[in-house]
């Protein structure tokens, strides 16, 4: 006979805040696929929270920190900065040079 195992609990996390308006809350991460010739590339898709629309989304077949960094520099101008940005712990989203980024620009950066 087996003995069952108890679940760890879970780690306790802030609920993020309900958005009440445009740009309080962005969500981003990637979205991986491969072409015929199995070639993988990625898309990286940036969410604003309250409007469900799409920010920002950049394929390529790397993506860096600072590639990240300069692709929500150029969908600020045209949507205005967020307050906050939620991200997984990805390397692209851990690096110094997008927490510099979010430093500079103010914008505060949750992980999940």
């Amino acid at each position: 006979m087996k003995v069952k195992r108890r679940k760890r609990i879970a780690l306790l996390r802030d609920k993020s805040p309900v958005p009440t308006g445009p740009n309080q809350h962005w969500s981003m991460d990637f979205v991986h696929d491969q072409i015929l010739d199995r070639c993988r590339f990625r898309i990286w898709a940036v969410i604003d929270q309250w409007r469900r629309e799409s920010v920002c989304l950049e394929a390529n077949f790397r993506q860096t920190g600072r590639a990240a960094g300069q692709a929500l520099d150029r969908s600020t101008v045209l949507r205005g900065w967020p307050k906050s940005i939620t991200a997984d712990n990805g390397t692209e989203f851990t690096s110094r040079v997008l927490g510099d980024w979010a430093y500079r620009c103010g914008v505060k950066l949750d992980y999940t």
